[in-house]
């Protein structure tokens, strides 16, 4: 989760006092600070402290093992929106002990244009591109909690490993 990496060297760096709870929307960095700060930080951050960069949730290397007992021959890929930076995401991965993944997509498209089944993000855009014989488990957090996730094949949930359950009987009705 790369938030609490870019609130806290924003923060240092410009003398602000934001909290992750001020995230309130997807498009918070474009309204309330400039995107190039916040693609800057990030990068650095990836680059050069990805150690400090935190997981999502605590037992992250737990997620795919138990996604390989949805479905058989289950392929996951993880796919990020930003380049550049992909040695040290598969570093952070080791670390944190994820390594059963195919490989590690990153891409400039909308990641529902890879025609994946199953897309685990916290982006709440992708609710408006997932297709119908797609499933999308949307992360929660302050900056998606007013997304209106009514749609059938979208599972929203405040950790992966809790919406896997979910998620099995979605991928069964997809």
């Amino acid at each position: 989760d790369t938030h609490p990496y870019f609130i806290e060297t924003y923060n240092k760096r410009f003398g602000t006092n934001y909290s992750t709870c001020e995230i309130d929307n997807w498009d918070w960095v474009r309204t309330e600070v400039e995107w190039d700060d916040f693609d800057t930080i990030v990068q650095e951050g990836w680059k050069n402290n990805h150690a400090e960069i935190t997981a999502r949730e605590e037992n992250i290397n737990t997620v795919i093992p138990k996604l390989n007992t949805i479905a058989n021959n289950v392929s996951v890929d993880i796919v990020t929106g930003r380049t550049g930076v992909e040695t040290e995401m598969k570093a952070w991965l080791a670390e944190h002990d994820i390594t059963e993944y195919n490989q590690l997509v990153s891409t400039t498209k909308k990641k529902t244009q890879l025609q994946y089944n199953v897309y685990i993000d916290d982006n709440p855009n992708m609710v408006e591109y997932i297709h119908d014989d797609e499933l999308l488990m949307l992360i929660q957090g302050p900056h998606n909690r007013h997304v209106d996730t009514d749609k059938e094949n979208v599972i929203s949930t405040a950790k992966i490993t809790d919406g896997i359950d979910k998620m099995k009987n979605g991928v069964d009705s997809c």
